[in-house]
């Protein structure tokens, strides 16, 4: 596999790019906006951003995270989003090289990213964005013309029969939903992406991370027992835990653990 340092500027700039384009639809597409038009606006002044105001990063830094005509705060949350988007498809070119494959895991990471904060944010996953990972997810099936098939349908079935289940095991047990729809068609997604058996390794990261960052949140009182969470962020964070390091810990567990 050869990695350059030109790819890596290629990623990081496609990173960059759909970073900014990814806080577009975080904002835009639960407040049933377009993503087209108009153009970025201070949400404080409603003053048009202009273009070099609109640099992914390097602008926040620039500006000192402040409206340059209202000088009201600018949200941290633009450039962490850039900053991830970036390091995502950079680790992902890193892992997969110059490859159609490498192309497809980084739709997933835009995915994942934008299902992710609007799911912080709003207790959602929009339909669009599950219907968008299922074509991304099918057309890189395509292309790899059927050799992955079974083991995405099979990864499908389990992430979304598992969390399905789960969510009405929770219903029964809190009298309450403690599973969204939208969690269970996105580990539709997920799992087409990932096949059965890194989809066995996400859902055991996501419940882990999960557990473990409750946990912190709950020591620290940022979180209150009985309030409800956003499962989102913690599939995403799994499904990236997965695709990194999900051989590796399978391989880890077969050598050391199963006996």
């Amino acid at each position: 596999m050869n990695i350059t340092w030109m790819g890596l500027m290629i990623s990081a700039l496609a990173g960059l790019a759909l970073g900014s384009f990814a806080n577009v639809v975080i904002y835009r597409v639960p407040r049933e906006k377009s993503i087209v038009k108009p153009r970025s606006t201070c949400v404080s002044c409603g003053q048009q951003i202009p273009w070099y105001d609109n640099i992914p990063i390097l602008s926040y830094l620039i500006l000192g995270g402040k409206c340059r005509f209202c000088k009201s705060t600018i949200s941290s949350r633009y450039p962490l989003v850039e900053f991830l988007t970036t390091f995502l498809f950079m680790a992902v070119y890193w892992k997969f090289g110059l490859s159609i494959e490498a192309v497809w895991y980084m739709s997933l990471m835009f995915v994942l990213i934008i299902t992710a904060f609007v799911d912080l944010d709003y207790l959602i996953i929009p339909q669009p964005f599950i219907t968008a990972g299922v074509i991304m997810a099918i057309s890189g099936l395509v292309a790899f013309r059927g050799s992955r098939w079974i083991s995405a349908l099979i990864g499908a079935a389990i992430i979304s029969g598992f969390l399905f289940l789960a969510g009405l095991f929770g219903k029964a047990l809190f009298k309450k939903d403690s599973m969204g729809s939208g969690d269970v068609l996105l580990g539709i997604v997920i799992g087409l992406f990932l096949g059965w058996e890194l989809s066995l390794m996400m859902l055991f990261l996501t419940f882990f991370s999960a557990a473990v960052i409750l946990l912190i949140l709950m020591a620290m009182k940022r979180v209150r027992t009985g309030v409800q969470v956003p499962f989102g962020p913690f599939m995403a964070i799994g499904a990236v835990l997965s695709l990194f390091f999900g051989h590796f810990l399978i391989d880890m567990y077969m050598t050391y653990v199963w006996i």
